[in-house]
């Protein structure tokens, strides 16, 4: 009885790792040649730098169009003042710093697994055969 259960549950998390490792694969095989970095990433950059050269701002980044009432638009500058580190410790370079948010991606799928799983403990998605 314990050894089916053992059985199963190493099986379903067999499944999870094969699934993760394919992740991994898909997602960084040929990085460096598939990575895009277009005007939005180079603006985000941007903005970051001038938080450091220049004087940190509350306002992010500003939309490249206006309202109907001729108003700007800006971002959140949560996102920007996350870049600042990666900047620092990559210098300036935009691969690593889309590695990294690549990485990002990988880790918030895995938590957001655990934590669907932890609120609703019924729910294995498919993996689990009743």
């Amino acid at each position: 009885m314990i050894g089916t259960k053992l059985l199963k549950n190493m099986k379903k998390y067999l499944l999870i790792f094969s699934i993760l490792i394919l992740a991994f694969v898909v997602r960084f095989y040929n990085f460096s040649n598939r990575v895009t970095f277009g005007p939005e990433q180079a603006r985000s950059l941007v903005v970051s730098s001038e938080y450091i050269n220049d004087k940190p701002s509350l306002l992010g980044q500003e939309y490249f169009r206006t309202n109907s009432l001729g108003q700007k638009l800006f971002t959140s500058a949560i996102f920007n003042y996350s870049l600042v580190p990666l900047i620092f410790i990559f210098k300036y370079q935009p691969l690593p710093i889309t590695l990294y948010f690549a990485f990002l991606n990988i880790i918030t799928a895995i938590v957001f697994y655990f934590v669907v799983k932890k609120i609703n403990s019924s729910v294995n998605f498919f993996l689990t055969a009743h």
